[in-house]
């Protein structure tokens, strides 16, 4: 992956020396003459109506670089700042002893300019990532390109303070954030141009990963961990990562980029724009399709996102109209077969390759699920998870004065959502999987003292082999939200304040049926029936039909809505050498669902086990409603110490408000919001040739509930239960850079690194054991799967004066525990990968990344079907874990016209 901030603290890295150019503007308002700057030289240009208003320009003529003619129009009060193909013109911050600004401008020193972060701003002034008063990594189009990554996730595993799960493919992935123990994208915000993809990134089953793709639409992302991003966004605990989408061009662009890869990849991204009248529209998105890194016996990939943009702006007023369309089906990746071996050594199980192998396939894919009436239900293994999303964007920022400005944004989505998958069991022996089938074929064969395997097509199964159970999921999740976030910024009397008004409306219904099955264990993997024999062998009939030991094991079926109105606020001053801010965000929350009562239904077909106990719909409906309320408050000071350092202190307290999941899922009558607390302590420093930043955190949650949903292989069923605790995550976090020289030339050195050490405070629960209470006390115990050590070590080379660059990234991922017992341990591991990227003209780019060179088989999570509150795998032989892919690579050619 490419280096961190190389983009964004030496430019030099990613884009080519200026060129020189005529340019001729007389005398004339600032405004004016920057905006035609712009034209003259075909580039885009930021700048905030109020800070140039009522200012007159200088007089610009002869041939220069573009960022030259800027800063001479533009004068001593102000810099001007390269943002990738943007350049932003602000006015300087007067904050800093020696300088106006912690990162001088190009032209007035041989300092490199960093480029502006634009997400969870306390202020409406324009701020670098070494004067923002938190952390915040910037991740820009080019070094998402050379990364060759997958997923959002597989992009995020750069970010420090971040443990990253991105083994389930490429959606549905987890993200934990500093310690926070919630799964999937619950401790993060997810946003795309400033506005939620999905108001709740965290619900059950609908991840926020599933509602976005990263393509070449994007111009950079930014993931701010912890700081005031719970004061701006709604389920933002831990951070907020925000999509940049490109700017449409003022001259015509285009880009095309075609890849290749393991796994019959193949891909193209396209964006293309320009000026259109009095418009500036761009369009663009990508479509691909592959047989997955874990093949399928099926295409396990399919489809694109696509996405047009117009803008348009007058003197006061900028307009910005965006449509997205995804239509994508991913294959969604679980757990696989492993075992361990005498020494402790874990390792695939014989006939299973545990690096590429997934029990999904044609067999599995083609099983006909029935309901609790006997009906066929639309379930299809080959979807994965399928999502078809239209979402429309309209912003508008509006400058009412020279010190006051209103933005309002507004987000309509709609969306429908299939999420089928292969949850499994336990592996183990066929002959102990038996067992617990024996008096349920004597209940039908009375004769029978023995059972065996055969395929579910009538063919036999070969000696005592291995079986797993798995649980064939179906989840339907139509979904519509409506969202709104009015901000009016401002500066008054030293103070810089932004106050805003945050509505969303989210209507969703969720319709869930499973079914459990047998299957061997070998990838893609066929179903097995149960036969049962009598004394002397004789084949006395099947108990099972199509290799279905259960239908309808789970059964869910509600549509709800979730209200969300918050009111935010934040206010920026200094004081001396000192800079101050608080934020207060105010949220109320009001969830309501209509939930189908289930129950247990007996089917006609006596010969077979399958329907004996189906799970589905009584047809009577309970109506559940709560209501809930969350503050947040957050206070940073921040202080330079000189040009290039900076220290800064941020304390925040917070709530995890719940949602429809969480009042849906038994036990529901126990919802409550969780407090929140997160500090942390930053130092920054930044040179041409370097960048450190070390954020000391601490974040500690509170009344967490933590949810288990077991199977019991015993009886085809799941159980649901829950336990109760606080938790304290103490950590470091280092980010730093280094290179050798000022051009692109050799070696750098890049680390993203975390420790932390993530603990329940309090964990104590009683439960029945043989009917006697039994206390279970795992206070001090380690966090579910994160782990203590993450790092990431990028030595990096440049060659052939700029035109070559080559990286190795190294990870290494501390040892995890799978449940909160600490019983089942997942083992530390490194991986090595490659990314080689070349010019081969100006406008014509080749890169080629490798993943998991080294054939690493890394555990990120166990099978949560075991428990993970006391997992069932501990001390088995056989278990169920999710490995990282094996050794993959993908080749990519990018034009620019």
């Amino acid at each position: 992956m490419c280096l961190l901030f190389a983009a964004a603290i030496l430019p030099a890295q990613t884009v080519h020396a200026e060129a020189i150019q005529p340019f001729s503007v007389p005398a004339r308002p600032l405004a004016a003459a920057l905006s035609q700057l712009a034209d003259q030289a075909g580039i885009q240009i930021i700048f905030v109506g109020a800070e140039v208003r009522g200012r007159n320009s200088h007089p610009v003529s002869g041939a220069m670089a573009v960022q030259a003619a800027l800063q001479r129009a533009a004068g001593k009060d102000f810099e001007v700042v390269q943002a990738g193909d943007t350049y932003v013109i602000r006015r300087r911050v007067k904050t800093f002893s020696r300088q106006s600004s912690a990162q001088p401008s190009a032209i007035q020193s041989d300092e490199a300019p960093q480029e502006v972060i634009v997400t969870a701003r306390v202020s409406a002034l324009s701020r670098t990532p070494l004067e923002s008063s938190y952390a915040v990594t910037r991740l820009t189009a080019n070094t998402i390109q050379m990364s060759g990554a997958l997923s959002a996730a597989d992009l995020l595993k750069a970010v420090p303070g971040l443990w990253v799960e991105s083994s389930g493919g490429e959606a549905s992935n987890n993200i934990r954030a500093r310690g926070i123990p919630r799964d999937g994208f619950s401790s993060l915000a997810v946003q795309e141009d400033g506005l939620p993809v999905q108001h709740d990134p965290g619900l059950g089953y609908l991840n926020a990963d599933q509602s976005f793709r990263i393509d070449d639409t994007l111009q950079a992302v930014e993931v701010v961990r912890g700081g005031p991003a719970s004061v701006f966004a709604s389920n933002a605990l831990g951070g907020l990562i925000n999509l940049i989408p490109r700017e449409a061009p003022m001259r015509p662009e285009m880009r095309l980029r075609l890849q290749a890869g393991d796994g019959n990849y193949r891909r193209v991204d396209l964006w293309t724009g320009g000026p259109l009248g009095e418009w500036r529209v761009a369009t663009g998105g990508f479509y691909r399709a592959d047989n997955g890194l874990r093949p399928t016996g099926y295409t396990a990939d399919q489809g694109g996102q696509w996405r047009l943009r117009a803008q348009r702006q007058w003197d006061h007023v900028k307009l910005s109209l965006d449509y997205k369309h995804l239509d994508d089906r991913v294959a969604f990746y679980l757990p696989v077969p492993l075992q361990v071996t005498a020494d402790g050594e874990i390792k695939p199980v014989p006939g299973f390759d545990a690096l590429y192998g997934t029990l999904a396939g044609p067999d599995t894919a083609a099983a006909k699920m029935l309901d609790a009436k006997g009906q066929p239900y639309p379930f299809d293994l080959s979807r994965g998870t399928q999502v078809l999303l239209d979402q429309y964007t309209v912003k508008l920022r509006y400058e009412l004065s020279n010190s006051l400005t209103l933005n309002e944004s507004l987000r309509w989505r709609r969306s429908s959502t299939w999420r089928n998958g292969l949850f499994p069991g336990y592996p183990n022996t066929a002959s102990e999987k038996l067992k617990t089938y024996l008096p349920a074929a004597q209940a039908i064969y009375p004769q029978a003292t023995q059972l065996g395997l055969s395929y579910a097509d009538g063919t036999g199964f070969a000696g005592d082999g291995l079986a797993i159970d798995a649980t064939l999921s179906s989840v339907r999740i139509p979904l519509s939200e409506l969202i709104s976030d009015t901000k009016l910024e401002g500066q008054a009397g030293g103070h810089h304040f932004t106050a805003g008004l945050y509505v969303a409306q989210m209507n969703m219904s969720m319709q869930r049926l499973t079914a459990t099955t047998l299957l061997e264990v070998r990838n893609q993997a066929r179903r097995l029936d149960i036969v049962a024999y009598d004394a002397v062998g004789n084949a006395l009939g099947a108990m099972t039909q199509d290799g279905f030991t259960r239908y309808g094991a789970q059964f869910d079926n509600y549509s709800g809505t979730e209200r969300s109105i918050a009111i935010y606020g934040t206010d920026e001053w200094t004081f001396g050498k000192w800079r101050a801010d608080i934020g207060i965000r105010l949220e109320q929350l009001k969830l309501a669902a209509n939930v189908e009562q289930s129950q247990a239904f007996q089917g006609p077909d006596t010969l077979h086990i399958g329907d004996d106990t189906v799970l589905g719909g009584t047809g009577q409906f309970s109506l559940l409603s709560r209501e809930f309320d969350g503050q947040t408050l957050s206070l940073g000071l921040t202080r330079p110490i000189d040009d290039r350092t900076q220290i800064y202190g941020r304390l925040t307290r917070t709530r995890y408000l719940p949602n429809l999941t969480d009042l849906t899922s038994p036990p529901a009558g126990d919802i409550h919001t969780e407090p929140v607390t997160l500090s942390e302590f930053g130092f920054k420093h930044a040179t041409p040739g370097s960048y450190l930043q070390i954020v000391a955190f601490s974040t500690a949650f509170s009344a967490y509930r933590v949810t288990d949903n077991v199977f019991d292989a015993k009886t085809n069923a799941y159980s649901q239960r829950a336990a109760y605790g606080d938790t304290l995550t103490v950590g470091l976090e280092v980010e730093a850079l280094w290179r050798a020289h000022r051009d692109r030339n050799g070696p750098d050195l890049a680390l993203s690194a975390t420790w932390q050490k993530p603990r329940f405070e309090t964990l104590r629960y009683t439960e029945l054991v043989n009917g006697a209470a039994m206390v279970r006390d795992f206070s001090g115990n380690r966090l579910l799967r994160v782990p203590e050590i993450m790092v990431r070590l990028t030595p990096g080379y440049g060659f052939a004066k700029g035109r070559g660059r080559i990286e190795t990234p190294i990870e290494y991922y501390g040892d995890r525990f799978a449940d909160a017992a600490n019983t089942a341990r997942l083992p530390a591991y490194a991986t090595l990968g490659v990314a080689l990227r070349y010019d081969l003209t100006p406008r014509l780019t080749f890169i080629l990344t490798g993943d998991n060179l080294g054939q690493t088989l890394g555990l990120t999570e166990g099978n949560p079907r075991a428990g993970q509150i006391v997992s069932g795998d501990t001390g088995e032989t056989y278990f169920a874990a999710r490995p990282i892919f094996g050794r993959s690579f993908r080749a990519a050619l990018s034009f620019r016209l």
